[in-house]
């Protein structure tokens, strides 16, 4: 298991009465709230859809809350981490989502594992990083290229096909058919199928993706998908399909605290922030936000 790496004056004690958003769509919304609530005594517990939850978090903060529980999918704790940014608020993980990678890095895999981290004996506050690009946060990771294309489809095809098999052939036709595209990297020219900006660093092996092992050591983990070598769709593929892929010669990786990605002859570029998609004018700084956001974890 993943987890925070922690400094000595990093924590401190809960103290007051939290708070626990639950997205009415991200489980059965008729046992979700009454679960939830037996889960956190001490705490409030109530129902909010995706498109008030920007507010409710900023009226959460402003009342001072010790915390902001958010149980929904990495899209939702991006919302609620963004809002909560250099505040005193902490962000508290509940895992309610498909794939819940955010809360696994912080040693939250459970109902029960975010429960103990609300919990005054049990549980405690820490500091991690933010990613952010053009002012805008990411707690997992951030694209350009194929990937933004592949959740566009993917969500097109959700109308017709479970998710998983939607996001098969989604990638599969993005890796087909996706264009190239020439960026520039801090100035540098590269002709394209992905740029991918991972908050901390990820493992080298294609599972590795979805995992870290600390989130605060101030680091960009770039990955560079290069359409302009030999066979460049051919040895993706099958990197892709042998788990190669970060040993591929037509991925570059670097890590860095900060990057400039910029799009040619585009003025604004579809840009994925934690398998959700917004546009972004360009050029794309991107930069390593440390120490920015306080979470709610397990002892």
């Amino acid at each position: 298991m993943a987890s925070v790496a922690r400094s000595e004056d990093s924590s401190r004690p809960i103290s007051g009465r939290g708070i626990v958003w639950c997205n009415p769509a991200s489980g059965p919304s008729d046992t979700a709230v009454d679960e939830l609530r037996a889960r956190f005594p001490g705490h409030d517990v109530a129902e909010c859809p995706p498109s008030d939850l920007r507010r409710r978090v900023r009226h959460a903060r402003a009342e001072c809350r010790p915390f902001v529980g958010i149980a929904g999918g990495d899209g939702s704790i991006r919302t609620g981490a963004e809002e909560l940014a250099h505040t005193e608020t902490a962000l508290l993980v509940v895992p309610a989502g498909t794939h819940n990678h955010f809360a696994a890095a912080l040693g939250i895999e459970t109902l029960d594992d975010a429960a103990k981290a609300a919990d005054r004996d049990g549980g405690e506050e820490r500091r991690i990083d933010l990613g952010s690009v053009n002012g805008r946060s990411f707690v997992n990771n951030s694209s350009v290229g194929f990937y933004p294309g592949l959740v566009q489809q993917r969500e097109w095809h959700r109308h017709t096909l479970p998710k998983p098999l939607a996001t098969m052939l989604a990638g599969l036709r993005q890796l087909l058919s996706g264009r190239r595209i020439v960026v520039m990297l801090d100035r540098r020219p590269a002709v394209v199928w992905l740029v991918f900006v991972g908050n901390g660093c990820y493992g080298e092996r294609i599972g590795d993706l979805t995992s870290r092992d600390c989130l605060d050591d101030g680091v960009l983990d770039v990955r560079i998908v290069r359409a302009d070598r030999p066979f460049a769709r051919l040895r993706l593929l099958s990197a892709l399909l042998l788990g190669r892929l970060a040993r591929s010669a037509v991925v570059e990786r670097r890590t860095c605290r900060e990057i400039t990605i910029d799009i040619r002859d585009r003025g604004t570029v579809d840009v994925a922030l934690d398998g959700e998609v917004v546009q972004l004018s360009t050029p794309l700084r991107y930069e390593s936000d440390p120490k920015a956001l306080r979470v709610m974890v397990p002892k």
